[in-house]
């Protein structure tokens, strides 16, 4: 019985190294300008928590690394991020301290559902409407976790948009690299 060669490496990393590290660092000089603008917008009031940084560096992937996709087009990118935050904050609404946590042994049920709907409604917006952006389930969540804030809104509404200015800016100069 023969096994498959285990491949590691992109056979194309060689060729095109040089692409592959521009097109890299200008993902990670994006995903800088981001958290500075959050840093000096909102005086490090702790908006950068994981879920959200996730959601946007999964953005900055998609848009940098897959720049040909579909899921890289505007309508997905700006449409889905809108569909999370609208999703996400309206399920936020009426959330609070008071839920059934201490009924059942420390398992916060209401904030378990809430952050499924808020994914879930968000798939089904996004495939319905053609808005397909993957890392914008990330954002619906980042909105349950993280509770309504306007800031919070802000911070995800410019991030994305700075981030698909920049590669609006570079896309004549980026290729697919999958």
């Amino acid at each position: 019985m023969s096994f498959p060669r285990l491949q590691l490496l992109d056979p194309k990393l060689r060729k095109y190294l040089g692409r592959y590290l521009f097109q890299c660092g200008v993902a990670a000089a994006a995903i800088l300008m981001v958290i500075l603008l959050e840093q000096a917008l909102f005086n490090r009031q702790g908006l950068g928590q994981p879920v959200v940084i996730a959601a946007i560096g999964s953005t900055a992937f998609v848009l940098f690394i897959m720049p040909g996709s579909r899921p890289a087009k505007a309508r997905n990118v700006l449409g889905g991020h809108f569909a999370a935050l609208v999703i996400g904050s309206l399920l936020t609404l009426g959330s609070g301290p008071d839920s059934i946590e201490t009924l059942t042994n420390g398992i916060d049920w209401e904030f378990a559902l809430r952050a499924a709907a808020a994914v879930g409604l968000t798939l089904f917006v996004m495939a319905g409407t053609n808005t397909e952006h993957p890392p914008a389930a990330g954002t619906a969540l980042a909105m349950v976790v993280q509770q309504f804030d306007w800031n919070l809104v802000f911070f995800l509404s410019t991030s994305v948009a700075a981030l698909f200015f920049v590669y609006r800016a570079m896309r004549p100069r980026l290729k697919d690299l999958y």
